[in-house]
C-alpha cells in the first residue's frame, strides 16, 4: 500500500483508501472498522468490526506483554540468568 494523507472531512479528519485496497480485503462502504493504536511501535491496527473479537484480543495481549515486559525487564533479565 502506499503512504495516504490525513485529510480534512467537515470538523473531522480522514484517510481515503484506495478502491484497489478496499476490493482486496473485501470491505465496502458503510462497513465498520475497529481501530487500534500500539503506543510502543507506533503503529495503527484497523480490523473490519466482524472480526474484531479475536483480533481485539490479540491486540490487547500483546500490549499488555509489552507493558508488562517494560515493567518487570531488570527482574526478567536476572531471572533468565537461572
Amino acid at each position: 500500500m502506499k503512504t495516504q494523507k490525513i485529510i480534512k472531512v467537515g470538523n473531522s479528519k480522514g484517510v481515503i483508501l484506495p478502491t484497489d485496497f478496499i476490493k482486496s480485503v473485501r470491505l465496502k462502504a458503510g462497513d465498520k472498522l475497529e481501530v487500534m493504536y500500539n503506543k510502543t511501535y507506533h503503529v495503527i491496527f484497523m480490523t473490519p468490526e466482524k472480526h474484531k473479537s479475536k483480533i481485539t484480543k490479540q491486540f490487547e495481549f500483546f500490549t499488555w506483554l509489552e507493558e508488562y515486559t517494560e515493567k518487570y525487564k531488570d527482574l526478567l533479565k536476572e531471572l533468565a540468568k537461572y
